[in-house]
């Protein structure tokens, strides 16, 4: 039964990814009630709802050894309750949701008063969400508080078993970026895969880096005659002709030919997300139109003619498609990078900024990256949807050691303060027989500063490395910390497509030396001796390109 009044109670625990907060010591159940839960669901769940209620079952039972139903029927246990479609005002105040985005969430233990206990009202747990993937993220969150649970690599969760008492709970948890991803997720693929991006509360499907990423660089040049594939920038004309391509991508349906499900597929970036990239739109050559000159030249941006043709295309768009307006993305390369002075995006359109150009050994905020900075501090100015290209990995190759993970935090809380609001980071996949450097602890630690800015970095790096590497945890942070000094010492930038040569020998031999006692360590699991076995190679190969 439900009661009428809901009592606010203290988190039990924090969990590196999540808001902090406080531990109130009262227990909520204890071990004789793990049994006698029951997950809610609307009717006909959706798919990521009935996923969700999947992974509360089955983590319910690794962590309690105690299996539970899940169904669309209150039958008087100790309830689940997933989504805020089956909320009512008994459970959840009107506008305890609002401000949070769509993948915020609220989790709530509660037990009812005496005088209700008495009439057979049950504890109670809520999972709910602003949508359906705020709710499956709830859930995952919830674990990570009650039972430590840390997905730490496909097909590798770590879950504490339960204790004797379950804690009361009380926690409200929202991400940093709204839209995020690590490229060095894109080399794990399949079921494992899928649960770990869920754990580290990322969607399901791998986005995959944004197209054509230099694509408006040939309007720094005066168009040399006007091709009939042309797609006029800095015109009336020209953003109708462009909008007009996009609404017949977005018309299209199954029966369409293979060239334009190919263009649609390359266009709709991110995928599902209803954002259409102008980047994508290579089959229309993008051409320089007479107004561009005095328009960038009054602006003071050669970015300015271009965002005048997103905010346009956007307009028509919004027109064509009043019940779902599309969103329109442009991605800026480092040519084109410097904001207006005046020109702001309207609403539905995300202008995305290239750092491709950084010294990723050091933060954004440092001198060496002042054109980045003082251009993303102009955008944020000027107001709109911001994202920002990064870098997660050696871009060229992978499995070059890439020791950037020192700044993660510092960057992700300058972008923040301005106003950025989704980060993809560049590092492309090499695959499971030749994974990038630090493959598993990079997309550990990316996701999870890209869900919760102002996580404690030093003890989720020492935690990973330690669930990762178990009794070699300690060499894998020493020698991180070395290729850091390395870089520092060379006096070289850490470019995001260079060839390690701030390496020097003598630092190698020592990362070397390290990680062979390590390997050497007793007891060291094999699945922890094969992770510390593919930090070699990496240190190899740099060092031996000088």
């Amino acid at each position: 039964m439900l009661c009428s009044t809901i009592l606010l109670v203290a988190l039990q625990c924090a969990a590196i990814s999540q808001t902090p907060a406080l531990d109130s010591g009262r227990a909520w159940i204890d071990s004789g009630d793990y049994e006698y839960f029951h997950v809610v669901t609307p009717e006909n769940p959706s798919a990521l709802i009935q996923s969700a209620a999947d992974a509360f079952c089955r983590y319910w039972e690794r962590a309690t050894r105690r299996p539970v139903t899940a169904s669309a029927v209150n039958d008087g246990k100790l309830n689940v309750w997933l989504g805020a479609k089956i909320i009512t005002q008994e459970m959840i105040k009107p506008g305890e949701l609002d401000g949070l985005s769509p993948d915020g969430c609220l989790i709530r233990s509660y037990t009812p008063g005496r005088r209700y206990a008495t009439k057979g009202a049950q504890k109670q747990l809520l999972i709910a969400g602003t949508t359906d993937q705020a709710t499956l993220h709830g859930v995952y969150t919830f674990f990570a508080a009650a039972f430590g649970a840390r997905w730490v690599a496909p097909g590798v969760t770590r879950i504490n078993p339960a204790e004797l008492t379950m804690k009361n709970v009380e926690l409200r948890s929202d991400s940093t970026f709204p839209f995020r991803e690590a490229g060095v997720f894109g080399q794990w693929h399949g079921p494992d895969a899928e649960e770990f991006r869920r754990g580290q509360h990322l969607p399901a499907a791998f986005t995959p880096p944004p197209p054509n990423m230099e694509a408006f660089a040939a309007l720094l040049q005066p168009a040399a005659g006007v091709p009939s594939n042309s797609a006029e920038y800095g015109s009336e004309a020209g953003a109708e002709r462009l909008a007009e391509a996009i609404a017949s991508l977005i018309r299209a349906g199954d029966s369409a030919d293979a060239e334009t499900k190919a263009r649609r597929e390359r266009a709709a970036w991110p995928p599902g997300t209803n954002t259409w990239s102008l980047n994508a739109l290579d089959w229309m050559v993008p051409v320089a139109t007479a107004e561009c000159a005095d328009r960038d030249a009054k602006e003071g941006s050669p970015a300015a003619s271009v965002l005048f043709t997103a905010n346009r295309v956007a307009g028509r768009l919004a027109a064509l498609f009043p019940n779902a307006p599309p969103r329109v993305h442009l991605l800026l390369p480092t040519a084109l990078r410097h904001p207006p002075k005046t020109l702001r995006p309207v609403e539905n359109v995300v202008v995305q900024l290239s750092a491709l150009d950084m010294d990723f050994s050091k933060t954004m905020e440092d001198g060496a990256n002042a054109a980045f900075a003082d251009d993303l501090r102009g955008w944020s100015r000027l107001g709109g949807k911001i994202w920002v290209l990064d870098q997660a990995a050696n871009r060229r190759d992978p499995r070059v050691p890439f020791p950037n993970l020192h700044v993660l935090q510092a960057n992700a809380l300058f972008c923040t303060q301005n106003g950025v609001s989704g980060i993809y980071a560049l590092g492309g996949a090499t695959g499971a027989d030749a994974p990038a450097d630090l493959a598993e602890l990079r997309a550990c630690l990316w996701a999870q500063v890209l869900w919760n800015a102002d996580i404690a970095l030093d003890d989720a790096f020492r935690e990973y490395c330690d669930l990762l590497y178990g009794p070699a945890g300690t060499a894998a942070l020493d020698c991180i910390g070395l290729e850091e000094a390395a870089v520092k010492a060379s006096g070289k930038p850490l470019r995001g497509d260079d060839d390690g040569t701030w390496l020097d020998a003598a630092t190698a031999g020592r990362i070397g030396e390290k990680l062979n006692t390590a390997l050497a360590l007793p007891g060291l699991p094999k699945d922890m001796k094969q992770r510390v076995e593919l930090l070699l190679p990496p240190v190899k190969q740099a060092a031996g390109t000088h």
